[in-house]
């Protein structure tokens, strides 16, 4: 933000700007998907990659929900979440598209460890992450290849310090909803 002292002061002292620990607001998670064939069987089906997973805060602020796993072999990945999956299952279903792959810890010698990898659902051979990583290098020059879906997680809470501007639309809430409430319960069953 980049506003005069004057009016940042005038902004802090009318309610209307303050430091907020964490951004609430609604949060979604972008997912690309992709038609992929399976190295063992020849059996088509859909895999999928977490994009994008932001909360808007009220006043404009986005944040990252969580931090995508950066390297191959990740023994957890953000692809896992039911509400990914269950939207990625959906879209596929609309778009005539094959079920999804499966995901879960497989091991291969290929890593030499356990990791959350995507599976055939008709063999289950592993997809393997190396392999997927070249897929999708080729369907981001070949539009017709993969397709979005959106899932919207509704109002959320995330840690990210920010000067909240109120822009119209309030400020982001200092704490959720029911925290006094819940903090009070919890002191009164530690008597």
């Amino acid at each position: 933000m980049s506003l005069p002292l004057a009016e940042v002061v005038a902004l802090y002292l009318d309610g209307r700007l303050a430091l907020r620990r964490a951004v609430t607001g609604d949060a979604s998670t972008t997912v690309a998907m992709l038609r992929h064939q399976c190295w063992k069987c020849g059996a088509e089906s859909t895999v999928w990659d977490v994009r994008e997973a932001t909360c808007v805060g009220r006043c404009g602020t986005e944040a990252d929900l969580h931090r995508k796993a950066s390297t191959m072999w990740a023994e957890e990945r953000p692809e896992q979440d039911h509400a990914v999956m269950r939207a990625v299952a959906m879209r596929a279903g609309v778009l005539g598209w094959p079920t999804p792959a499966s995901i879960g810890p497989r091991y291969t010698q290929t890593a030499k460890t356990t990791y959350a990898a995507f599976s055939c659902p008709a063999c289950g051979a592993v997809f393997g992450d190396f392999p997927l990583r070249s897929a999708w290098m080729e369907a981001a020059y070949d539009d017709h290849l993969n397709d979005e879906a959106t899932v919207s997680h509704g109002p959320n809470r995330t840690k990210h310090p920010h000067w909240c501007h109120d822009t119209g639309d309030g400020l982001c809430r200092a704490r959720p909803s029911g925290h006094a409430a819940a903090r009070a319960s919890v002191r009164s069953t530690a008597t």
